[in-house]
């Protein structure tokens, strides 16, 4: 379960890079469609993860898909300040 759980720590980790640099890159006028692109990209990214990776990597689907969903909506809430900087 620990493999499972630092294993969605790494996924969120780059995921959450990856939409940050996202809606940077539509600036401060069009925030809206930068922070719409970012959630796009978290459901697609939970998606594979359930559906592809956790079955490859054998682990555990629950502690693996709760974390990550978890890891994903507390690091979302501090994104409207990360975005507006």
């Amino acid at each position: 379960m620990g493999r499972a759980i630092w294993t969605s720590v790494g996924v969120a980790v780059v995921v959450q890079v990856l939409t940050l640099v996202v809606g940077r890159s539509f600036g401060k006028e069009r925030l809206m469609i930068g922070w719409g692109m970012g959630a796009l990209i978290r459901l697609l990214a939970v998606l594979v993860y359930g559906f592809a990776i956790i079955p490859a990597l054998g682990l555990p689907l629950g502690p693996a898909l709760i974390s990550l969903v978890v890891i994903l909506f507390v690091t979302t809430l501090f994104e409207p300040f990360l975005l507006t900087r």
